[in-house]
């Protein structure tokens, strides 16, 4: 893949993609906005060099967090204070009522699927069937068609949980 600066789709959409993810790991790391601004802005300095430069990230969301780490660290050096938390982040606690309303409401749109849908929704995310176990149980020989019909049934699901 190749990216290019500028007015560049490729720098352009991993601006768009990773630019909020990188100030958020720039900012649990200093701990102070201006800072985690600065940072952000040299990572995107650097990473427009690095593309610049022929590099072709094969893991795009790994570069531009590392980049963006690795500046992060060398501001809170330079400013004499070791960077705080670079751990992986932790997952919010949710509210058990909040949750109770969440599983409410999608047994409740997957009660409006068809029966199909159901079946293979539960297969593959309650049960953890891989698409091989998928195609067997139903008898469908196409991995593609697999995928189609859990995109579609997905599909059917997110609107039938918007629907009141």
């Amino acid at each position: 893949m190749s990216h290019s600066t500028g007015n560049a789709p490729g720098f352009e959409r991993l601006y768009r993609d990773y630019g909020g993810l990188a100030y958020v790991m720039a900012m649990r790391i200093l701990r102070d906005r201006q800072l985690a601004e600065d940072a952000t802005q040299e990572s995107w300095i650097r990473i427009a060099r690095e593309l610049d430069r022929g590099v072709a990230p094969r893991f795009e969301q790994s570069f531009v967090l590392a980049i963006t780490r690795n500046e992060a660290r060398r501001i809170a050096s330079r400013r004499g204070h070791p960077p705080l938390r670079t751990e992986p982040f932790a997952p919010p606690v949710p509210d058990p009522a909040e949750v109770r309303e969440e599983r409410r409401l999608l047994r409740q749109a997957l009660n409006k699927l068809p029966e199909d849908d159901q079946k293979l929704l539960e297969m593959r995310f309650i049960d953890q069937a891989s698409p091989k176990e998928l195609s067997e149980s139903l008898g469908i020989n196409s991995r593609n068609a697999i995928w189609k019909r859990l995109r579609d049934a997905k599909e059917r699901l997110k609107r039938a949980f918007r629907q009141p």
